[in-house]
């Protein structure tokens, strides 16, 4: 796979999570700044960049235009939070830690693979909306089923006590659980 499929299947995920494509160059402070794609969302104050670096693989150029990004949203008292994602090859470790110095910085493995879609969208989470389950659909560990795993697992007798305590606070199941863990177990 391609930089450019891996760039395309980027903006795939962000374009689903309402993220829209600004057209490039885009002008801040008078100094244009071109990337494999740029994206904002309506009502965010988030600017993403995406960088195909398999393209752009003079590392140092990539440092200098992201720093030139981010001196420029600041000469203009910009409060949009800079995103940049990296797409392909990693930089070398100088590279990537002066990024993260004015940047939030994702990462693509190179070696992701087409269709998939749930590590590429693990990679860009912090982007995408939080996804909750409603409450009438009953999640693989709720606590019903978690409290029936440890009961199967765990005899009544070390468990019970730090279920009890539950229902008093945060404290009580601190203590309920280290009275069990200082108490000796039993080893069949």
């Amino acid at each position: 796979m391609t930089g450019a499929d891996q760039v395309s299947r980027v903006m795939g995920v962000l374009r689903d999570a309402g993220y829209q494509s600004l057209t490039q160059p885009i002008i801040i402070g008078g100094i244009p700044f071109e990337f494999a794609a740029i994206l904002t969302k309506h009502a965010s104050l988030e600017l993403i960049t995406v960088v195909d670096t398999v393209l752009e693989s003079e590392q140092e150029t990539l440092r200098a235009q992201v720093e030139g990004l981010a001196r420029a949203l600041d000469l203009v008292r910009s409060r949009r939070a800079l995103t940049v994602i990296l797409v392909g090859p990693l930089p070398s470790q100088s590279i990537a830690g002066e990024l993260k110095q004015v940047a939030r910085v994702l990462s693509i493995s190179a070696g992701a693979r087409d269709g998939d879609e749930p590590a590429l969208e693990d990679a860009l989470a912090v982007l995408l909306p939080l996804e909750l389950s409603t409450a009438g659909e009953e999640t693989v560990s709720s606590w019903p089923n978690v409290r029936d795993e440890l009961r199967a697992r765990y005899p009544a007798k070390e468990i019970d006590p730090i279920f009890k305590a539950v229902t008093r606070g945060q404290r009580q199941v601190r203590a309920a659980l280290y009275d069990t863990l200082v108490e000796p177990l039993d080893v069949e």
